[in-house]
């Protein structure tokens, strides 16, 4: 993340994009395999919010205002793994108070659709963005090996945060696609530009079959709109 936040604010060199990827890479399959043995999934976060402790006070010492940018961002994913892993309480259960039977199942469907594809999904509004940053190469090689990891994870877990993060930024899919590809235009990538507007439409063809009816069970548990017994009964 450092060598990420120095290249936008140019403090390191164009350069220093490839080792973020590589780095970015050997940290998703390090923390994956992390989740896949960890019996408390949730102390995962401890780590991340330590290291961000150690780099503010790095920062604080150092002075510099672009480092207190690492810091910041370690203490976000230290809080995204919190609340991914944490158990469901009363605050999912009250999500759906009021609404009626069809509403929540219709909510269920659509997260358990998104889940399937995740990485999918959320690249409506990433890949038009990382386009202006990154090489394409790089962009594209970096979503198809996000497929790849996400393969084994998506039946083994659920959360309502993400699913909702994840609809957060598809709202932004067209503005930012909108957004990049008159940025590359202007800069005279034409060919990326075209890839970038049209790329919410466009990864839509890019879906994976998965076990939705699966998947809408474990969200409509972490809901509470299924009790616990109800499901072990299914």
């Amino acid at each position: 993340m450092d060598l990420l936040v120095g290249g936008l604010v140019g403090i390191y060199p164009a350069t220093a994009y490839l080792p973020v990827v590589t780095w970015s890479l050997i940290t998703t399959v390090l923390l994956v395999i992390a989740i896949r043995i960890a019996p408390q999934r949730v102390w995962l976060a401890i780590p991340f919010a330590v290291l961000g402790a150690l780099v503010l006070l790095i920062a604080v010492v150092s002075t510099r205002l672009p480092s207190f940018a690492v810091p910041f961002l370690l203490f976000i994913q230290a809080g995204i793994l919190w609340r991914v892993f944490r158990k469901p309480g009363r605050r999912n259960r009250m999500l759906f108070e009021g609404y009626s039977d069809s509403d929540v199942q219709r909510w269920l469907l659509l997260r358990a659709l998104e889940w399937v594809n995740l990485p999918t999904f959320a690249s409506r509004a990433t890949v038009p963005l990382f386009l202006i940053v990154f090489p394409w190469q790089y962009v594209f090689l970096a979503f198809a090996l996000a497929i790849l990891l996400w393969l084994p994870l998506r039946h083994k877990f659920v959360s309502v945060l993400v699913a909702r993060v994840a609809i957060f930024l598809g709202l932004f899919a067209w503005p930012a696609a909108i957004g990049s590809a008159a940025y590359l235009l202007y800069h005279g990538h034409y060919i990326l530009a075209v890839v970038a507007v049209i790329w919410p439409f466009a990864s839509a063809f890019v879906q994976l079959p998965g076990r939705v009816g699966e998947i809408k069970l474990a969200f409509a548990f972490r809901v509470g709109y299924l009790s616990a017994d109800a499901q072990a009964d299914i």
